[in-house]
């Protein structure tokens, strides 16, 4: 009499569970890599949309690029941040003046970047609010008329396929976040492109390495060997896409680079005693 089995041996069973167990563990980093160049392409695409926005609005208005920050006065202060969300209404800046031309808040969001807290209290700018994830280039523009930053119009950038004019933050923010070449140009809740790139544990003193007498010195060698590349708890910015980051440059195109290879912007060379990139060889903050 033939005896028919009509079930699984054990051994079957955990052959077939660790069989599954090896495509799942070979898959699941493929499929995350699929989903974050998803949100690459989008946040790239996003740099393209405000870059384009910036250089519109910086046509119709005598080639000069907007304030990056101002604050707001009168009766929408404190008020919710509409139409970006129930932030308060503290600052006006370049966020705002590009908005009218790409008609948009979802862009200013990055997939991979987490918004800011919702702070309503006033008088308080330590904390990061709002939903705009991208930095303007303190260097093209100032605070306000009384900003000791000189504003740049665009035939003044000498290098406009390699000057940045917008780059990622670690957390998103509400108007007024900058990135440039120094910290101390620095307004908001990031701090420069050194923590940006290496986070909390970056080289140096948010990047400096000393007074020379009459200014500071960067420490060039260390930026891209030290750090623990986490910045407010979340990957450094200019990490977080699968090692790199977007920026937007001011001739209006858009570019994804590896967080190591943005070091460049700390270029060495000296032209009349001003420290920063004067070649145009690398992406550099200085116009």
């Amino acid at each position: 009499m033939t005896r028919v089995r009509n079930a699984f041996t054990l051994i079957e069973l955990l052959v077939v569970i660790a069989i599954i167990a090896i495509l799942a563990a070979i898959l699941f980093p493929v499929f995350a890599q699929a989903r974050e160049s998803a949100r690459q392409t989008s946040c790239l695409s996003n740099t393209k949309q405000l870059g384009l926005g910036l250089l519109q609005y910086v046509q119709d208005y005598d080639e000069r690029w907007p304030l990056w920050i101002y604050d707001t006065i009168g009766p929408t202060r404190d008020t919710p941040d509409r139409p970006w969300g129930p932030w308060k209404n503290e600052h006006v800046g370049w966020d705002k003046a590009v908005q009218p031309y790409v008609k948009n808040v979802q862009i200013y969001r990055c997939p991979s970047t987490d918004d800011g807290d919702q702070y309503t209290s006033s008088n308080d700018d330590s904390n990061r609010t709002g939903v705009v994830a991208y930095a303007f280039n303190a260097h093209l523009s100032r605070r306000d008329p009384g900003d000791p930053l000189l504003q740049t119009n665009l035939a003044g950038a000498r290098f406009p396929a390699t000057t940045i004019m917008l780059a990622e933050v670690s957390r998103a923010n509400s108007t007024g976040e900058t990135t440039c070449e120094v910290s101390w140009l620095e307004w908001g809740y990031n701090a420069g492109h050194d923590r940006q790139l290496n986070g909390d544990g970056n080289a140096g003193n948010s990047g400096w390495d000393g007074n020379d007498g009459g200014g500071y010195k960067v420490n060039y060698n260390a930026l891209c060997k030290n750090g623990t590349k986490t910045y407010w708890g979340n990957t450094a910015a200019l990490r977080h896409h699968k090692g790199g980051a977007n920026y937007a440059f001011v001739d209006g195109h858009s570019k994804w680079y590896n967080g190591d290879a943005s070091c460049v912007v700390w270029d060495t060379t000296l032209s009349n005693g001003v420290q920063g990139n004067q070649t145009g060889r690398t992406m550099t903050y200085i116009p």
